[in-house]
């Protein structure tokens, strides 16, 4: 997932395709690429956080995403969001 919008297509596709499917590897890949995102782009830092609405947009496509793939959540990836 990178910093741009693109990683919320990104993101929110691997969660459908994780519901649909139960694969594992999709989320798998989601939660990687999500972490990678946020060890990038740390809070309040960087461009990824300087405009308002983008920040919303991101959040609401993760908190859909993480509800998608809340079975496979683990309790550390879901105390990280």
């Amino acid at each position: 997932i990178d910093s741009g919008s693109r990683s919320l297509c990104a993101g929110d596709a691997l969660a459908r395709a994780f519901a649909v499917s139960g694969d594992e590897r999709y989320a798998a890949a989601f939660w990687l690429g999500l972490a990678d995102w946020m060890e990038r782009n740390p809070p309040n830092r960087g461009p990824a956080w300087m405009d308002g609405q983008e920040c919303a947009l991101r959040l609401t496509a993760v908190c859909f995403a993480a509800a998608w793939l809340g079975v496979s959540a683990e309790p550390e990836r879901a105390a990280r969001l």
